[in-house]
């Protein structure tokens, strides 16, 4: 594999086989896969410390509703009589 990558830098023109591309994708999605697993499972293992000290991850604390998460949310009317006349382009 070294040796294909290092002539395809040399020469600007690259040549491999059917196999090769294969199982180099098998790799590459198998690598993607890895590591979308990794973050979340970081996320996973740091769920306990943030619950337990928030302020340290510089989260506040609050006791009311933010005013945002009361406003209305027009975007999910997708099965409402409203989201047949009330469409933006």
């Amino acid at each position: 594999m070294l040796a294909i990558l290092d002539a395809g830098k040399a020469t600007g023109e690259w040549h491999s086989s059917a196999a090769i591309v294969e199982s180099l994708s098998t790799v590459v999605n198998e690598h993607d896969r890895h590591m979308r697993e990794v973050q979340f499972g970081l996320v996973l293992a740091a769920f306990d410390d943030i619950a337990t000290s928030p302020f340290e991850y510089q989260f506040e604390l609050i006791c009311r509703i933010p005013a945002w998460a009361l406003e209305a949310w027009t975007w999910l009317r997708a099965n409402s009589e409203e989201s047949e006349h009330d469409v933006d382009a």
